[in-house]
């Protein structure tokens, strides 16, 4: 561990701040790197910011608070999340300076992030996420609402995604519009984000063996609580718009309104089954989702997946007697509360991911299983076409989820290293009074 000496002085990065109820969130635009504090580890990053030494800024805390900060851990924290760099012994810096000193190349900096669409116009992202915006969208979902009362079939079913002819060539489309589609999802959040004067990245990521895209919109949290919502929401509300207005469409073909081509009615009705599966694993709330971060944000629990599973760990250790218990006595009450509650909820999206696997999933499976085998064990020669048809969805299937899974097995290694490697590694963001232990 880090031991800083007396006569050590540091240089602060100029943050941001975001009070929430006891604690404050600062921000570093520029890196998007982002911290939650108590109130006084904000102080302290003041007293550091005028120029304090360490030994002086241990008098001072002692003077106010009859108590030793528990300063080396958490300035470590605060160097790493760059807001701190340790000046050398005659060095000083001034409100002027001291962003030259974090971006001429200092050892222990954060790097700046490349985001992306930066120059997005704040001023279009406002418009499109304007309140109007949401009025129409709120009519499609009415319409739409009345046309399923009106033709219930229009709604489709787990068949919607079985092909039986053409298959490769089906389901290569279908993936092709679903990676518009999640193209679509995160440029919504990125969108919102930006309406709010966010920046925000892309990237690619996996939830347990599914591939997923992500978008990172850690500046959100320095805006307002009741702010963050609309970036939260943003894809789920576009992907139920387009789910919607395809319904819609379904209802006009199937009250004879208009006509489509078979080929494209199979893909339409394909694509919203994908689209409500999409909003139904945003109900799975052992992950995090879009809705999970609705949640613990109206809320305010800093960690509430965590704490939820240390729950429901300590549950079962009442039971399990090798299942060792989770200390959460430094919980306030409130959020104990919260996360009673959650447990529960992260329990209910268990049964809804195991209902879509014995519902949907294995169905499904199954049906493909038997139109492969049926095709391969009929030979080459009975069906030329359709047996390559099958081997290169089989190749293309097996490729994808193969990627997924070894994401996935690595990811399990990963941390389980980390938790028996590293077991003698111990990092505390928010405690600096040796009597008053926090976390999350």
């Amino acid at each position: 561990m880090i031991h800083y000496t007396d006569d050590r002085r540091f240089a602060v990065y100029p943050f941001t701040q975001q009070h929430e109820e006891e604690e404050i969130i600062i921000s570093r635009a520029d890196t998007a790197s982002v911290l939650i504090l108590p109130t006084d580890g904000v102080e302290i990053l003041d007293c550091l910011a005028e120029g304090m030494s360490i030994g002086e800024l241990n008098t001072y805390y002692h003077d106010k608070y009859d108590v030793t900060p528990d300063l080396d851990d958490f300035l470590k924290t605060v160097e790493d999340a760059g807001f701190i760099l340790p000046l050398e012994p005659d060095q000083r810096v001034d409100a002027s300076t001291v962003k030259d000193l974090f971006t001429n190349g200092t050892a222990g900096q954060v790097p700046s992030p490349q985001f992306h669409f930066d120059n997005f116009p704040e001023s279009l992202a406002r418009q499109l996420f304007s309140k109007y915006t949401f009025a129409i969208c709120f009519i499609i979902f009415g319409i739409t609402g009345i046309a399923i009362v009106l033709e219930p079939s229009i709604v489709p079913g787990w068949q919607s995604l079985v092909f039986t002819e053409h298959i490769t060539l089906m389901n290569l489309s279908l993936m092709l519009i679903g990676f518009v589609g999640v193209g679509l999802h995160e440029m919504a959040h990125l969108i919102a984000a930006r309406s709010l004067g966010i920046s925000s990245r892309f990237g690619i990521g996996h939830r347990m063996w599914v591939i997923v895209a992500e978008t990172d919109m850690t500046g959100v949290w320095i805006l307002p609580r009741n702010k963050r919502y609309i970036p939260f929401l943003a894809g789920p509300l576009l992907d139920l718009t387009i789910a919607s207005v395809l319904l819609i469409l379904l209802f006009t073909v199937q009250s004879g309104w208009m006509t489509l081509p078979e080929t494209a009615l199979l893909i339409i009705r394909a694509l919203i089954f994908g689209y409500l599966l999409g909003l139904l694993w945003q109900c799975y709330f052992f992950l995090r989702t879009d809705f999970y971060y609705v949640i613990a944000n109206y809320f305010g629990c800093k960690n509430l997946m965590e704490d939820a599973i240390n729950l429901l760990k300590n549950y079962s250790a009442k039971v399990l007697p090798w299942v060792q218990p989770t200390d959460q006595s430094h919980i306030p009450l409130q959020e104990r509360k919260v996360i009673g509650i959650y447990a529960w909820v992260w329990l209910v999206g268990r049964i809804v991911a195991l209902s879509v696997f014995v519902l949907v999933i294995i169905p499904l499976l199954y049906t493909y299983v038997v139109i492969i085998g049926q095709t391969l064990l009929a030979g080459y020669q009975a069906n030329p076409y359709g047996f390559i048809d099958v081997v290169m969805i089989g190749a293309i299937v097996l490729s994808w989820q193969g990627v997924g899974i070894f994401l996935w097995i690595r990811s399990l290694y990963q941390s389980w290293r980390q938790t028996h490697v590293h077991t003698n590694k111990t990092s505390n963001t928010t405690s600096l009074r040796e009597s008053n232990h926090s976390g999350g």
